[in-house]
């Protein structure tokens, strides 16, 4: 599949004339040689993990004791009147909200437990119009019922924009937005399943759309270009790893 937003021409065409006098150059590999590209662990999504499963635990523990505090003096007392059921549907929200936020923590921390991708090149740079091999590695253990590979365009442009109280203040300011302009899917396979110890590992061919924009960028408009790969983890939440690339010129 290949997604591909024409809507940025006259930045592009900015970018590309900012390209051909200042040409961005890659450090060339040695001759058989491979680019290795590695991650660290994600310290937000651990931070996310932590976090959710703290507030999880407190929220989840002030509900369930005002819950239980209120069925004690239901037990003790007999009749209750309608703000003690009031009390006891709050008890029941928040104590539900709690243990929600702590299962989500749970979701994202067995997902990030999943070991890193590698992922290796047999270049510096990529080429319009060229063929390349990509060797995927993915260490175990893992359980996985999708693996995926995509080549990601990514474009960032700077737009002017008007201030809400135009009449107070008539000027503009500028935006940086980014949004992905090309996408083709490289590989995928389902039902994965690594053991500890063991690794999966995938050569990949592929070739690079002649028209697609080098890495570069002029006053309002930049491009960049990643190898992403997509785990649809069994048990737990999905990752998605980054690799950036560096795109040449198309030759001629």
């Amino acid at each position: 599949m290949d997604i591909f937003d024409n809507s940025l021409d006259e930045f592009r065409a900015a970018t590309r004339a900012n390209i051909a006098q200042h040409p961005l150059r890659a450090k060339p590999l040695p001759h058989g040689k491979t680019l290795p590209f590695s991650l660290h662990r994600e310290l937000p999504r651990a931070a996310e993990s932590i976090g959710y499963i703290l507030a999880g635990l407190a929220i989840a523990l002030l509900g369930s004791a005002g819950f239980i505090w209120a069925l004690a003096y239901i037990w003790r007392t007999g009749p209750f009147d309608e703000w003690l059921i009031i009390g006891i549907m709050l008890a029941a929200v928040v104590a539900s909200l709690g243990y929600k936020f702590l299962g989500h923590g749970i979701y994202v921390m067995l997902g990030s437990r999943t070991p890193l991708p590698t992922v290796e090149i047999d270049r510096g740079q990529l080429r319009p119009d060229e063929q390349f091999r990509l060797l995927l590695i993915q260490p175990g253990p893992c359980s996985l019922n999708k693996i995926e590979v995509d080549l990601a365009g990514q474009e960032k442009t700077c737009e002017e924009k008007q201030y809400h109280n135009a009449k107070e203040n008539p000027g503009t300011y500028t935006v940086w937005s980014d949004r992905n302009t090309f996408l083709r899917i490289l590989f995928e396979e389902e039902n994965v399943r690594v053991r500890r110890g063991e690794t999966f590992r995938r050569e990949i061919e592929f070739r690079v759309p002649d028209d697609v924009m080098p890495t570069g960028g002029s006053e309002k408009h930049h491009s960049y270009w990643n190898i992403v790969v997509e785990l649809d983890v069994r048990f737990g939440a999905d990752c998605t790893h980054e690799f950036p690339v560096f795109m040449q010129q198309r030759l001629g």
